[in-house]
């Protein structure tokens, strides 16, 4: 809450965040050559700045309403959505179907992209068309190992775990260049053993085998799995009351296995256009 009213205070007249004050990091991408910063205009507006904002404030209000306090939920969303408006109004280019990183639309970013669509900032008529730009556009700055946990967050979004694993190119190389740690950035790099380059860790099991909570405390569990081209997965996570368990095979756009709870967990499994109810123990699917 605390932080969170510091940048409300940062909030301008216009109710956007301009130039803030510090290090606004967001990747080490090369081509910004800026500290980690995207590139701006003269305005000192950018679009990620406000979308993380809006991320944070759309996070919080889960949180206070999980704890009860609707009223708080309510105004980190109120100021949640008032920005989103304006973010859309200032930097949504239709033609491109894509966020302007700057107000004067001369750069975009895939960070743009994955938080406007991660926020639900993009239009639902215009998310197809914005993933599709995303992926396809070819003068957009790409995501580095940091920010490329948003852009897998993205792709779990969409239900495209075949994306997630045509980029672990970087990760797989690791041992074969002598790294026995995850890196910061690509080379040259400031740190050999930095804990955000593990987050493909976090995503193997949350987004390929689609173990995510549905409820605080992980009450119930959601398992959603995005494949790709995998053949099976076997993937076991702690949970405060035991361990969750799913082991599942993919054929011919089928899926098959088996999915395991503490007990006293219930769930719901999602494949395609199905959905089943999980309950404790052994389920077969």
């Amino acid at each position: 809450r605390c932080l969170l009213e510091n940048f409300r205070g940062l909030v301008k007249s216009d109710g956007l965040l301009h130039a803030l004050p510090g290090w606004s990091f967001v990747d080490w991408v090369g081509d910004w050559g800026n500290y980690g910063m995207p590139p701006t205009d003269e305005s000192g507006l950018l679009s990620i700045v406000n979308l993380q904002f809006i991320y944070a404030l759309r996070k919080a209000a889960e949180i206070e309403r999980c704890i009860g306090e609707e009223a708080m939920a309510l105004r980190d969303e109120r100021l949640a959505d008032s920005i989103k408006e304006k973010v859309l109004e200032l930097f949504w280019d239709d033609e491109l179907s894509l966020l302007a990183d700057n107000p004067s639309h001369e750069d975009y970013s895939e960070h743009a992209q994955c938080l406007g669509l991660l926020t639900g900032t993009i239009p639902q008529n215009k998310i197809a068309d914005c993933f599709d730009a995303m992926l396809n556009h070819t003068s957009m700055a790409r995501t580095t190992i940091y920010f490329s946990f948003y852009l897998f967050e993205t792709y779990q979004l969409m239900d495209r775990g075949d994306l997630i694993l045509s980029q672990m190119d970087l990760w797989k190389n690791l041992k074969s260049r002598g790294f026995k740690t995850t890196s910061e950035k690509p080379e040259p790099s400031r740190s050999d053993c930095h804990a955000w380059g593990a987050h493909p860790i976090f995503h193997f099991h949350a987004t390929l085998a689609g173990i995510r909570p549905l409820e605080p405390g992980f009450k119930k569990i959601s398992v959603k799995p995005s494949p790709g081209d995998l053949e099976f997965i076997n993937s076991e996570i702690p949970h405060p009351n035991g361990k969750v368990s799913v082991s599942l095979e993919f054929k011919d756009g089928d899926c098959h296995g088996s999915i395991e709870f503490p007990t006293g967990i219930t769930g719901l499994y999602e494949w395609k256009d199905q959905t089943v109810r999980l309950k404790s123990g052994k389920n077969v699917v």
